[in-house]
This record gives C-alpha cells, sequence and structure tokens, in this order.
C-alpha cells in the first residue's frame, strides 16, 4: 500500500537531482509525494517534479535567522499537512521536521548530503559550529533511519552517534547523448576544455585551475590547439572567481555558464574533455565528500583531474580514468593539465576508460537500494 511523503530541503529544488531522482522513485512505487522547500527564484520546469511543491518565500536567505525561519515554516507546514514519512535532507532542516515528526507521531528519515558541521564555512566559527553540533546531536537521537552518500559518511556517523546509515550514492540518471556544439564559443576541435561544474564555493580549486589554464595558453604557440575552461555553476564565490578572469590575458578562453537542468547540463559537458574535481583537504565534509560531478564527468566520457580524497580515489584508481593530485595547488593543476594537454594519447585512453566504467554505476543500481530502504523503513509496509 503507497503512503504519502513529505521531503523538505533548503536549496533549490529544480537542480537538487538526488530529491529529484528520490522523488520519482517514490512515485513509480505509487506513493504521493509532496516536497517543501524555499522559493529561490527560478521557475519549476513544466515537467511534474512531484505530486505537490511547496516552495516558501523567505524574510532573510542567510544567518541565523533563516534557519529559524525555514524551520518554523517545515514545522507548521508538517503540522497541518501530516504526511505518512517524512524525509528531512540535511541538517538545516531537520529541527523543524523533528519537531513535528515527534507531535504527529510520523516516521522520520535524515538523508544526509554531507557532513554539515564539517563544512568550511564553520571551520572559523566554533560558536556556529558548537550550536549546529548540538542540534545534531539533539536531532539524531531522534531519528528513526538515515541514509547518505557514501561509505566514508556512514562510517563517521555510526562512530558519533551510533546510527547504521543506509549508503545511497549520487549516482546521476544519464539518458541520451546530446552535445552542445563548440562553434557556438569559438572553440575548434583540437581545443581542449576543462570543465568544472557544481557549487563555486571556497577552496574548490577554481582560481589555482585559471591560473594554471592562464600559464599554459601562454607558453604554447599560437598555432596550438587553445585550452579552456569552462565553470558550469553558481555560488558565492563566483564574483570572486569572475575577478580573477577579468585580470587574465586569455579572458576569451573561459566561459560562464549559469545553473540549468541536469539534460542541458549534460549537453555542455559532453563537449569538454576534462573534468576538474579539486576540492582542498582541509575540512571534514570535503575530505570525505563524493561528488555528483564525478560521475557526470565518467557518463560524459571525460578523463578527469581531481585531488586525492578518499572517496574520490577509491573510484579513480580502479576506473584508470584520471589523474590524481596530492593538493589542488596551482603547480598540482598545471602538471596535471600538461600532462593531458600534451600526450593526446593518454587523454583518450582516460576518456575511453571513464565512459567504459561508468556501466558499473547506474542509478538502476541506486534505485534498487533505495526501494529496499523505504521497503524496510516505511510504516505502511
Amino acid at each position: 500500500m503507497p503512503g504519502k511523503i513529505t521531503i523538505t530541503v533548503t536549496n533549490e529544488i529544480v537542480f537538487d537531482q538526488r530529491v529529484l531522482r528520490m522523488t520519482g522513485m517514490l512515485m513509480e512505487e505509487g506513493n504521493r509525494v509532496r516536497i517543501v522547500g524555499r522559493y529561490l527564484g527560478s521557475q519549476l520546469p513544466e515537467r511534474r517534479i512531484a505530486d505537490d511543491t511547496r516552495r516558501f518565500r523567505m524574510l532573510f536567505r542567510k544567518g541565523p535567522l533563516f534557519y529559524l525561519f525555514i524551520n518554523a515554516r517545515i514545522f507548521l507546514h508538517l503540522l497541518f499537512f501530516k504526511p505518512d514519512l517524512i524525509i528531512a535532507v540535511d541538517l538545516d532542516t531537520m529541527p523543524g521536521a523533528v519537531l513535528a515528526s515527534r507531535l504527529r507521531r510520523v516516521k522520520l528519515i535524515y538523508d544526509a548530503h554531507e557532513y554539515f558541521t564539517g563544512v568550511p564555512e564553520l571551520l572559523k566559527r566554533p560558536f556556529v559550529r558548537g550550536t549546529w553540533k548540538w542540534i545534531e546531536r539533539s536531532v539524531m537521537a531522534r531519528t528513526d533511519a538515515m541514509l547518505t552518500v557514501n561509505e566514508s559518511l556512514a562510517a563517521m556517523f555510526k562512530e558519533e552517534y551510533g546510527i547504521e546509515a543506509c549508503v545511497l550514492r549520487n549516482i546521476p540518471e544519464i539518458t541520451g547523448n546530446s552535445v552542445s556544439a563548440r562553434s557556438d564559443f569559438g572553440i575548434s576541435e583540437e581545443d581542449l576544455i576543462l570543465v568544472f561544474q557544481g557549487s563555486v564555493n571556497m577552496r574548490r580549486g577554481l582560481k589555482e585551475a585559471i591560473r594554471a589554464v592562464e600559464r599554459i595558453n601562454s607558453e604554447i604557440a599560437e598555432t596550438d590547439p587553445a585550452l579552456f575552461f569552462m565553470i558550469i555553476g553558481s555560488g558565492y564565490e563566483l564574483d570572486s572567481i569572475r575577478s580573477e578572469v577579468q585580470a587574465c590575458s586569455f579572458i576569451d578562453r573561459y566561459i560562464f555558464l549559469a545553473p540549468m537542468e541536469f539534460n542541458d547540463l549534460m549537453t555542455y559537458t559532453r563537449m569538454a574533455d576534462i573534468g576538474l574535481s579539486a576540492d582542498d583537504d582541509f575540512c571534514l565534509n570535503y575530505r570525505y565528500s563524493l561528488p555528483n560531478k564525478l560521475f557526470e564527468y565518467m557518463g560524459a566520457g571525460l578523463a578527469v583531474i581531481a585531488t586525492s580524497l578518499p572517496e574520490i580515489e577509491k573510484i579513480i584508481t580502479v576506473a584508470g580514468n584520471g589523474i590524481l593530485m596530492p593538493d589542488n595547488s596551482e603547480s598540482e593543476i598545471y602538471k596535471a593539465l600538461m600532462e593531458l594537454y600534451s600526450k593526446r594519447e593518454l587523454l583518450n585512453k582516460l576518456k575511453k576508460n571513464s565512459l567504459n566504467y561508468s556501466a558499473n554505476y547506474s542509478w538502476e543500481s541506486e534505485k534498487k537500494v533505495l526501494k529496499d530502504f523505504i521497503s524496510r523503513e516505511a510504516p505502511w509496509q
């Protein structure tokens, strides 16, 4: 018998592929799914992404008042529109979800997309981090079941709180093979394109990559293929990254694209040759991350340049589809890029390995994990 499920989020619903894939699977099983979140200005796509969506307009966009306000809205919504099951995405929606689940006696699943108390923004704010840590301890004691994105995070949550989290990896559902035209950007087939996609936030190696790309373009001859850098995404560091590019001599070789729906995103990703994932190993959230973009690069058939973080290293070592760097310094990114720029046979081999090995990672396999988890945890089963 299907049930009524509410998923709570604070990010933009339209671009959260994990939530959209989860919603699709739950609806395929006959459940009625409502997504509750905040309105960030973008329009929902024409296709139906859930049976119902409720996006609240916020009086505050960040800081303590934002989190207080969004959780109050989530709590009141769940109080008056009682579901059979609540899935709370990340720690910042858990307080409101926990209060409502206890009062209405509804089962609560915590879906941790990241290690929230280990994000870089909290490192130099001990009071704020301590507050979130207290919240985390409080809500984990009231969580009925848990999902997370990789084995490292599952092990950390088990060690800290004794809870067994089910691992549901962020593997995309890639359909079609459309590719955007390089000529639209003045790029030839001989030129190389480095792409970064995702949140443009602190210490992700973007400034270092810009300097490395600039250095390579300054060293090669005018008749040699050019190296382009495409950045797809948004974040609080975007203006700073744009300023870095404005100081470059080869400014026409940097391309910025706004966030877009997944199928459109993949048409641009497939246009590239190399995918960048260069998070700095300076906080637990980055160290134990397994970015969506790694699987998207593989599905698009790109060689990968990445910092040697534990979960990423596992995949690239087995797949043989990229170069692992000890850190995300300009010199390391330059060295990796130059190796692929100067050795086209190696580049093509890594690209082929990416595409071939991507068959081992499919949403169909992850969907089965999710189905089995819901069948165990859903109160109506």
